[in-house]
């Protein structure tokens, strides 16, 4: 059984590697890496390929990707990644990123990649002490040939390289083959030389589709260099059946295709999922490698804990995934007068993000997360060119599982909805922001009735009311214009609750949605809202939708006496209230 190199926390002090003469790969050959023969990789990677193969037919689905990085897989689980089998959340473990992370958008793994390696760098500068490196890993990204063709991917690779963020590897399958057809663009075809300009170390390997051995010495190599690492791994689309010009990757094969490729690979095409011991023996001393690594870890944690207590407390509060207490505090305190407040930057707005979607919907049930999402511009910022805000896009949102959609109305429920979402440990929450500066109404609003999902947000001047309205998110400004026209123009009294989200007010007794919502024989509830209208029908009588919702490019007078929309809105609701009557 071979020692692998993770037996040791502090193995890369005890055996540093010494770069040799470059070989025919360009890649420092390392030594003391306990690497197993040439034949014995070769055994477990034909293997692998062969269950590789066998899954994908399971799963309906083309294995030719996957076989592609079956030698990077051995490479990297066997003898360069620092893990815990045992313990998933064994904090000090490397971290390895894929092409797309949560399904999203192409590339958005390396922007991902890159957001760790800083995240750790900035955790390793405030916690580690002379003698004390309790933060010290590596950030892995697998990417292909579509991913390096965003440009967002490229900035992101920019920041990498001139910060210097040597936790990061980058490791670049270059297979030709996009998601269709063949990859034939200018922005990968000279990759290294971009790479290098922008701070990059580069490594490249001719054959790694089957050179183990290479790949393990690259992946050391980046672990110990003091820049980011680039390793251009080259693969063929052509083994056994695969044709390069196969542009189909969801299609699973066909049994003569299977057959074909476990023959070429030496196996006998009648074994489905073979796996024989020489496999698990390969790979046994992963799992205590690993379990030895974290327990010293741990034993040195304990030991920096006696020497920086308060640090280690703080480390402890981190690596416990629990928000620090302090945060509470930056919020700002309730006024009077208002929170002052200014305008997001500009943006394509909600445009922007709807490609997100996937991203935001997949990692809901992975716990805490918060997204800043912004509303529709109703009118042209002062100054600005006037243009489209699509309003379709955060519909969804509320139907998520394990989420939090806010909508807040003004400063005081944003800050509301900051509360929710740092005190949300285990729940996704999404705020959507007007980006213009909204109305703001310091005298109703209040973050503690966001914690409740809904509360009384302005009550009639004397007498009861013969309507309540649902004011939600920034739409809030039309409610209670529609109030004051319902009130100076048709002499009804009105309620108007603020709603900012449905799902935290289904969470509170049915006595407090009793005292909020007040259903009464006679007397309608109105909700007004430009987005959305779905799920309201559990609250209200009648939803009204405002007309002119996401038309930005066209100037309002809201501020010139009543709205003419609003004034529509108000008569359709006195005849409703009108209609209502003859219940009571």
């Amino acid at each position: 059984m071979t020692r692998t190199y993770e037996l040791c926390e502090n193995a890369l002090e005890m055996l540093t590697p010494q770069p040799r003469t470059p070989n025919h790969h360009e890649i420092p050959a390392m030594v003391n890496l306990g690497l197993a023969r040439r034949d014995k990789h070769d055994i477990i990677l034909r293997l692998c390929m062969g269950f590789i193969v066998d899954l994908g037919q399971k799963l309906n689905c083309n294995p030719k990707f996957a076989i592609r990085k079956a030698a990077l897989g051995i490479a990297l689980y066997k003898y360069a990644l620092k893990y815990s089998p045992k313990n998933s959340n064994y904090f000090n473990r490397d971290r390895i990123i894929t092409s797309d992370c949560a399904s999203g958008p192409t590339g958005q793994g390396i922007d991902h990649a890159v957001s760790m390696a800083i995240a750790m760098k900035n955790l390793a500068a405030l916690y580690n002490k002379p003698g004390f490196e309790v933060i010290e890993n590596m950030t892995w990204c697998v990417v292909d040939d579509p991913c390096l063709q965003q440009g967002v991917s490229l900035e992101a690779i920019s920041v990498a390289g001139h910060w210097n963020l040597n936790n990061l590897c980058i490791i670049y399958d270059s297979n030709s083959i996009p998601c269709n057809g063949v990859a034939d663009a200018e922005s990968i075809k000279h990759v290294e030389t971009t790479m290098r300009e922008t701070g990059w170390n580069v490594i490249e390997i001719p054959d790694g589709a089957s050179n183990i051995t290479a790949i393990t010495n690259a992946l050391f190599s980046a672990r110990t260099s003091d820049k980011p690492t680039f390793i251009k791994i080259h693969t063929s689309m052509r083994f056994g059946s695969f044709e390069a010009a196969d542009a189909s990757q969801n299609v699973g094969l066909r049994a003569d295709e299977v057959s074909n490729i476990k023959t070429s690979l030496g196996l006998n095409p009648d074994e489905i999922f073979y796996m024989p011991h020489e496999v698990y023996d390969f790979f046994a001393d992963v799992r205590s490698c690993g379990g030895m690594h974290e327990a010293e870890w741990q034993a040195s944690l304990d030991k920096y804990e006696r020497h920086h207590p308060f640090l280690a407390d703080q480390l402890r509060f981190l690596v416990a995934a629990k928000t620090l207490n302090n945060r509470l505090e930056c919020l700002p305190e309730q006024s009077p007068s208002g929170i002052e407040v200014t305008e997001l930057r500009d943006s394509k707005g909600l445009l922007s993000i709807g490609h997100l979607t996937p991203e935001v919907q997949i990692p809901t049930s992975e716990g805490h997360q918060a997204h800043i999402a912004p509303q529709e511009r109703i009118r042209p910022r002062k100054g600005k060119r006037a243009r489209h805000q699509p309003t379709i896009l955060p519909a969804p949102y509320p139907d998520v599982s394990n989420n939090l959609h806010i909508r807040p109305c003004d400063s005081e429920e944003a800050a509301g909805a900051f509360l929710v979402a740092i005190q949300s440990d285990d729940r996704t929450t999404i705020i959507s922001l007007p980006q213009q500066s909204p109305a703001q109404f310091p005298q109703y609003s209040s973050r503690e009735g966001v914690i409740l999902g809904a509360y009384v947000f302005a009550e009639p001047d004397g007498g009861d009311s013969d309507v309540t309205l649902i004011g939600v998110g920034s739409d809030m400004s039309c409610t209670m214009e529609t109030r004051t026209i319902l009130s100076d123009v048709y002499g009804l009294k009105s309620r108007v609750v603020s709603f900012p989200c449905q799902r935290l007010f289904e969470q509170q007794s049915p006595e407090y949605k009793q005292s909020v919502l007040r259903p009464r024989r006679g007397r309608p509830t109105v909700v007004i809202v430009a987005q959305g209208t779905n799920g309201w029908e559990r609250y209200a009588d009648v939803v009204v939708l405002i007309a002119r919702s996401g038309k930005g490019a066209v100037p309002t007078p809201l501020d010139q006496g009543f709205n003419p929309q609003q004034m529509e809105i108000a008569h359709k609701i006195r005849r409703l209230v009108k209609s209502f009557r003859r219940y009571r």
